[in-house]
């Protein structure tokens, strides 16, 4: 409805929400003698926000001939009218409209809340009006008393009326005259921006002029535009929605003063006055949050020392549940006493700075989230576990005494780290002993890791590890904190440490096992190279006092070495450990050091009945590395099987002088294990070469070699061959004479066991071996004859046939293993299952025969061995049809 002057109908539109009265363009037509049964509703109603309904606020065009103008939606608790003076029934000359009155009302609410969703340019019902899309709706409320009157011209041209209490009259904006008794108590004028898709909630507190006189009337006022703004720029289409109108009364204890002292309320609710003992004759003053809220006390309780008072906000006469309760706890005649820490210790070490009354400490070393603290307290009480602050670089230690329901907070602040030499990134390698129950330690093959070491103000080192784990699970990060360091040198120091993870957010990684480990004693030693920043350093994690950790392992032992590692990492199937085939080092080789070169490459297995496993590195670079003058070849060797080839390339001008000694290129002796693996990364010279197979000789007996030298025929004892052709069912080699290559497969008639004994007695140069070693045939290059330094399975499939020699002929292999420095033929495209051997034309008719192929052992389904270490080629020969188990693998005969 729409007031429209004294002797003028009011007219009604649509429906307005109970109590409120929303404006309406309907007046305008029917001002000017037009039907206005189309005019679009301003106000209507909408879905409400989980409740019956709402009210929606829709700015709408209406114009009549060139008449016309945007009309502001809006609902109010006092009574909307409008304004127009129109020239010659065409031309509006000059408007005018709002509200005018409101309610009675004698509350006095802190805020105003409601639900709204707001719009620009919604469903507009004519789009060529005016758009504003940067319009801001509009809440206004006020609280006031008496009344204020002036004259207002209301209606179609209409004449001027008394009109009370209009809007812009109690708010100031407008000139009129005011009872004696007029007051404006409170108002809110304000501004929804932007738009809101979905139900939004907001809370609007009121401006009080004055708090402490009752206001004697009410008026609210919700547009969809910018209620007091310039009416030519409304929006059309522009709206707004609103729900759950509410008014908010406070009904907050903000502090109180009792004998001339300040006291706030926690929390919970409790004001703690344990330093004053209740006095009925002191005054005690509130201050609250909430105009008009009282403060209602309970009586003093002398057995508990408490009272209670509530806080009522100003509607509590019809809301019983606007108020907060609050407990005032007084000194009692025994009072009893903060809970406080009797003792304490950080990271293990006793802390002896406590004081009575203090609660906060700086400590003179860095913050770390994992260092710990234990303490125990006075009385009942009990220590909690601290509680880091990453951001504020803070320990929170709690003494909690539940008998009196007292805390007592400790706060440790830290010192940052100072610089000094010994600070910096130490890198290295790190080898993890494993201890079981049972006793059993299985070591970890080495793997590069960072030592951070950073200086104390106190003098102290910290020891940093970042992502440490063992076994493949990860644990965290590892710091020892406040450790004395002398000389550069840290004797055997405990302490305790947590080890900690955090993602990439802050909050803790709890897949690391460091936080479910808990706190654990270390012990922990280092020399410090701190020039070179290296370091030999060693770590004992304690688990005996860990029930859950003791039960998995008896000892966890961290070795850190001074030099960082490069190679091929292994995993032995039959041990489950892991070994280097080969190693590269750069750092620095100490004595104590150098055992931990060649970890896992020779053990006896605890886990399979100490069965020895022999897993030799094929070379050993320290080239690059610093190698001290007091380690021998013994201590790089220490972890060595006693059968290897291992290379070990040692730094320029290195005195060793050992067997696979390199130094600039030359060994002074190079000793090849037959049928051990062997790889030389770089070539180099050997003053003397020794070579421990014995061959078999006699009768024209034909064995297979290949070897990483070369050498003249003329210094071997025996005739040697090359493949070079396949002629049907015969495979051809021809003798050679003169140089013999390296790294080349040949097949040799010896005449005595040690057939190259003159050829290596010579100074020999020792090649740089290949990826691939064969030769083809000249006729047919699906045919190779092939070497091998390396223990190689083969298995004849996918077209790949191999054949090794037996009984003068060389016959399909199903299964088998090529041992080092031997030979075989492979082919391709050809699935023949023997072929005749020919030396210079002629089919070898020789009685003594040399299976270059490995044993392999036969089993049936049931898991039973039928046959064992065999030759692979004549695997099944006279057993029975059926399918066998040979080298893990099903074949059917």
């Amino acid at each position: 409805m729409v007031y429209r002057g004294k002797n003028v109908a009011t007219k009604v539109v649509g429906t307005d929400p109970v109590n409120w009265n929303g404006s309406n363009i309907s007046q305008k037509g029917a001002i000017l003698g037009f039907s206005d049964k189309d005019d679009p509703n301003l106000v209507t109603k909408a879905a409400g926000n989980s409740s019956t309904a709402a009210v929606y606020l829709h700015n709408c065009y209406e114009g009549l001939g060139r008449i016309g103008s945007v009309a502001p939606a809006y609902v109010t608790l006092g009574t909307p009218w409008a304004y127009a003076e129109v020239k010659n029934n065409i031309t509006i000359v000059s408007s005018d409209g709002g509200s005018f009155g409101g309610m009675n009302f004698n509350f006095r609410p802190d805020a105003i809340k409601f639900d709204y969703k707001r719009a620009h340019f919604e469903n507009p019902n004519d789009k060529k009006a005016n758009r504003n899309d940067n319009e801001a709706a509009s809440v206004v409320a006020y609280l006031w008393k008496g009344s204020y009157t002036n004259e207002q011209k209301v209606g179609y041209n209409g004449k001027a009326e008394t009109m009370t209490d209009r809007d812009r009259f109690i708010l100031g904006t407008m000139q009129s005259t005011a009872s004696p008794d007029a007051k404006l108590i409170a108002e809110i004028n304000a501004k929804i921006e932007g738009n809101a898709a979905d139900w939004t909630s907001k809370t609007i507190e009121f401006t009080y002029k004055d708090n402490t006189t009752a206001p004697e009337k009410l008026n609210v006022i919700f547009c969809a535009g910018d209620y007091f703004g310039d009416q030519k720029q409304l929006g059309v289409g522009n709206s707004l929605t609103i729900d759950n109108v509410e008014f908010v009364y406070y009904h907050e204890l903000t502090n109180l003063t009792y004998g001339g002292k300040v006291y706030t309320p926690n929390a919970d609710g409790l004001v703690e006055i344990s330093d004053a003992a209740y006095d009925a004759n002191t005054s005690l003053e509130f201050a609250v949050k909430g105009v008009g809220a009282t403060v209602e006390k309970g009586a003093y309780n002398p057995a508990t020392h408490e009272m209670t008072l509530e806080v009522r906000g100003n509607d509590f006469a019809f809301n019983s549940a606007s108020k907060t309760v609050y407990t005032l706890r007084f000194k009692s005649d025994a009072q009893v006493a903060a809970p406080e820490l009797a003792s304490l210790s950080i990271s293990g070490v006793s802390f002896t700075e406590l004081k009575a009354g203090q609660t906060e400490y700086t400590l003179p070393f860095a913050y770390n989230p994992g260092l710990v603290f234990q303490g125990t307290a006075n009385g009942t009480a009990t220590v909690s576990e601290s509680v880091y602050d990453n951001a504020a670089k803070t320990h929170t230690v709690n003494v909690v005494d539940a008998t009196s329901n007292k805390t007592t907070k400790y706060v440790f602040s830290f010192t940052e780290a100072v610089a000094d030499a010994a600070s910096g990134i130490y890198d290295g390698a790190l080898s993890v002993v494993l201890t079981n129950s049972a006793n059993v330690s299985v070591p970890t093959a080495l793997n590069n890791a960072s030592i951070n070491v950073t200086k104390n103000a106190n003098g102290t080192i910290n020891l940093a590890i970042n992502n440490f784990s063992f076994g493949g699970i990860p644990v965290g990060d590892i710091f020892v904190s406040n450790v004395p360091m002398n000389a550069d040198k840290i004797e055997k120091t405990r302490r305790t440490i947590l080890m900690t993870a955090f993602n990439e957010d802050g909050t803790p990684n709890t897949d690391c096992l460091g936080w479910m480990m808990g706190a654990l004693p270390v012990e922990v030693s280092a020399e410090l190279n701190t020039t070179a920043k290296n370091t030999l350093a060693s770590i004992d994690i304690i688990t005996a006092d860990n029930p859950m950790l003791s039960q998995m392992f008896k000892g966890i032992h961290v070795d850190f070495v001074p030099f960082t590692v490069k190679g091929n990492l292994l995993d032995d199937s039959f041990s489950s450990r892991q070994y280097y085939e080969n190693l590269t080092v750069s750092g620095h080789v100490t004595k104590a050091a150098s055992k931990f070169l060649q970890i896992n490459n020779h053990f006896f297995d605890p886990n399979n009945n100490n069965q020895e496993c022999n897993l030799p590195m094929s070379f050993l670079d320290l080239s690059k590395a610093i190698v001290d003058a007091n380690v021998t070849m013994d201590d790089i060797m220490a972890g060595a099987p006693k059968a290897n080839n291992t290379l070990v390339y040692l730094p320029a001008g290195s005195t060793i002088q050992a067997a696979n000694a390199i130094v600039d290129s030359k060994a002074t002796n190079f000793v090849v294990n037959d049928q051990v693996a062997f790889h030389a990364p770089k070539a180099f010279t050997a003053t003397q070469v020794s070579y421990d197979r014995a061959f078999k000789f006699g009768n024209g007996y034909v064995s297979s070699f290949v070897l990483p030298f070369a050498m003249n025929t003329t210094y071997v004892d025996g005739k040697v061959y090359k493949f070079n052709a396949v002629n049907g069912d015969n495979v051809n080699f021809t003798e050679v004479t003169g140089q013999l290559k390296a790294n080349v497969p040949y097949l040799i008639v010896a005449n005595s066991a040690k057939p190259f004994s003159t050829a290596l007695a010579k100074e020999v140069e020792i090649e740089a071996t290949p990826e691939t070693m064969e030769v083809k045939a000249d006729n047919a290059p699906s045919f190779a004859h092939i070497g091998s330094y390396n223990t190689t399975k083969v298995t004849s499939e996918n077209g790949t046939t191999y054949y090794g020699y037996t009984g003068g002929k060389f016959v399909k292999a199903n299964y088998g293993t090529l041992n080092p420095f031997r030979t075989l033929i492979k082919a391709t495209g050809t699935t023949a299952t023997q072929f005749s051997l020919k030396l210079d034309g002629e089919v070898t008719g020789i009685i003594g025969v040399n299976t270059e192929l490995g044993k392999v052992d036969v089993y049936n389904l049931e898991g039973k061995l039928v046959r064992s270490q065999v030759e692979a080629a004549t695997a099944l020969q006279g057993l029975e049809k059926g399918v066998y188990v040979i080298n893990g693998k099903k074949v059917m005969k």
